[in-house]
Parts: structure tokens; sequence; C-alpha cells
């Protein structure tokens, strides 16, 4: 039994993963940390003396517990209004984020709209509720609103980023660049939208794996979502097979094949010939479907046309190696009267050819040849 206690105490610890384990870590010192300020406070007395605890829990008080009871009746106009305030900002929260939902139900857009106004209203509740407690506890609120405004300028100032990210987020909403649910393409990453905030943008993938991007870093998006997606097949058939044979068997089966495919948004189209390869003739077939099914049509598509063409005899082509083995060549060998006529030929090529120059006849030689020659020519003409 304490074997098993041991191992399940284990598994516990074990089974969270990294983000549990440090947020226990954190409520656990937290947790720590008040406990001993209260135990402090309670026995005050008895662990720092009584000058000390005076000035800690006040004179006339014996120990810590009534303190805090005194100090709980004097203030407890103030505890019932911060109650209220708290109560009620909980549950004006509650309403207008129902009423929201209730509103926004239908449409992506009106969803993402939501989720935008959702936002807005949770951080103003907060704020508002955070007001009113202080002026119940007597905090001039006036004056830290004046101070706030001359911190948001400084904010302003060195958080342009985050003002830069709830602009962007704005834009995003109200120009549809995409909406809650739609599936997208941003910076490589592919996953549905899950929310968009008004600082960042939350995706999530097929396997599950959630990207937060600012909004003021999405510089381009393929939104997938906008319209109904491509699906195409090619399949190779045989050079052999007689294609308008091939064609005729496709336009019967082809109906039959769509029908097997609900999630199909338009029926399997043959697209017709599209390449001469060396596997064989190309054919190429194309449906279309929502981005969420597209992977598996895919995969529907290829199987149930494989097994259509199988049924009716095609025979469907793939890449393979030939190796054939060489044929005997039989060797004539020559004879004493080739070899000598093999030697002259190639005698006759390495020869040295040495041209000799001719002497030089006299200008006045050359001369009378040329006009010679002229006058030859003339007669003949």
């Amino acid at each position: 039994m304490q074997k098993e206690q041991k191992m399940n105490k284990t598994n516990f610890w074990i089974k969270k993963t990294s983000k549990q384990k440090r947020q226990f870590i954190i409520y656990l010192s937290l947790t720590l940390i008040a406990v001993s300020i209260l135990g402090i406070l309670i026995f005050a007395r008895d662990i720092f003396g009584q000058e000390v605890g005076d000035q800690i829990l006040g004179e006339g008080n014996a120990n810590g517990f009534v303190s805090l009871w005194k100090m709980i009746v004097g203030s407890s106009s103030r505890w019932f209004a911060t109650i209220i305030v708290l109560t009620t900002s909980f549950l004006a929260y509650f309403f207008l984020n129902v009423l929201i939902k209730a509103i926004t139900l239908k449409g992506r857009k009106a969803q993402t709209i939501g989720s935008l106004i959702t936002s807005c209203i949770k951080y103003l509740t907060i704020l508002i509720a955070v007001g009113f407690i202080l002026t119940t506890w007597g905090v001039d609120v006036t004056s830290i609103v004046a101070g706030l405004g001359i911190l948001t300028l400084i904010i302003g100032l060195g958080c342009q980023s985050l003002i830069s990210d709830i602009v962007s987020g704005i834009f995003i909403v109200f120009d549809d660049y995409f909406s809650v649910g739609d599936i997208v393409i941003i910076d490589g990453f592919r996953g549905e939208v899950v929310s968009i905030g008004l600082k960042s943008t939350q995706l999530c993938d097929v396997g599950g794996n959630l990207k937060s991007i600012s909004n003021s870093q999405i510089i381009s998006c393929v939104n997938l979502s906008h319209g109904p997606s491509l699906v195409t097949s090619t399949i190779n058939i045989n050079y052999q097979e007689d294609l308008e044979h091939v064609e005729a068997i496709i336009a019967k089966n082809l109906p039959g094949i769509s029908k097997n495919l609900p999630k199909l948004s338009s029926p399997i189209a043959y697209k017709g010939v599209t390449s001469f390869g060396n596997a064989g003739i190309g054919l190429l077939f194309a449906a279309t479907c929502q981005e969420d099914d597209r992977y598996q049509i895919g995969r529907d598509m290829n199987r149930d046309l494989y097994l259509m063409l199988k049924k009716n005899g095609i025979s469907l082509t793939y890449n393979e190696i030939v190796v054939n083995k060489g044929e005997k060549i039989t060797t004539i060998i020559a004879n004493e009267e080739e070899k000598k006529a093999s030697r002259k030929i190639n005698s006759l090529n390495r020869e040295v050819q040495i041209k000799t120059n001719s002497k030089k006849k006299p200008f006045i030689e050359r001369a009378k040849e040329a006009v010679k020659e002229e006058s030859d020519n003339l007669k003949i003409k």
C-alpha cells in the first residue's frame, strides 16, 4: 500500500506539464508567504517583544487575533462596500459577456468582433472596480487619474509596440482579414484561428500546438477558409491502354465515387491528360471541399480512383529499371594483308610534310605574266 501511494504521488507530479509545475510552485510559495505574514502579525508580541508588538498591533491588543477583529469591525462598512463592488462587477461582466455571445453567435466575423468587445469589457470592468474600491477606502482617485495621465503618456512613448499591436488587432477585425475559426497561414505556420485579442492572435495547428503572434507582426496572411479549397489527384496509366476506353470508364464511375464522399463541396471532375511522363500518361482529377477536410478528401480520392481503375482492368504504371544481358559479339582477326594496309594508311598520316619555298620571281617577270594572263582572258571573251 505504501509503495502504491508513493507511486501515485510520483505519477501525480510527473503527469503535470512544465507550466502546471511552475504554477504549482508559485501558488505554494505565495501561500507560504501569506501564512508566514499572518503568523508574524498574530504572534508579533511573542516574537518581537512588547514594544515592537505595540507598534505592529497597537496598544491594548493582546495578540494579533484581537487586532484583526478590531480592524475588521472598525472598517466593516468599507469591507461591505468592497464586497458589493466586486459582486456587482462580476455580475455585470458575466451578463454582458453572455449578452455579447448571444448577439454574435452567428457568423465568424460576428464571433471575432464579440471576442474583441469581451476583451475590452474585461479590462474596463477591472479598472472601474479598482477605482470604486480605492474610493471606498478613502483614496483620492482624482489625483491618481491625473498621475496616470502623465504615466500613460510616458508608457505610450515607451510601449509603441503595444499600441501598434492594439491598432493592428482592430484593423484585422474590421477589415476582415480573418475571423475566429478560419484556417490561415501566417509566417509559414498553418492553423485555425482560436482567438483574436487586443495584443495577439492565437493559432492552433492539427497537432494541437498553440502559437501566439503579435498583431503588429502579421504582415501577410493566407486565408484558406475564404472559399472552398481545391483538391487534385493525378493517376498514371499505361501507354498501351486505349485512352478513349479509359475515359469512358471514368465517365461511368466518377459520379458514384463523388456520392461516396459526402464532404465534397463539388463533385470530382476529370480534367484530362496532364502529362506524358516516363511512368505513363497522367490523368488529372479535381474537386473542392472545406479546408478542414482537404487532406482526408485527397487520400479518399486517391483510394477510390485507384480501386475504380483496377476493378475495370486498367493497367497503372510506375517507375521501374530493366537490366538486359549484353549480346555476344564475334571478333574477326585481321590477316597479314589487312595488317599491311592498316600500317600503310597510318604511316601516311604520320609523315612530316615540309613545305619548300620556291624561288621568288623578279617583279618584271611577274608583271609580264600578269599582262599575258589578262590578254588571254580578253581573247577568250
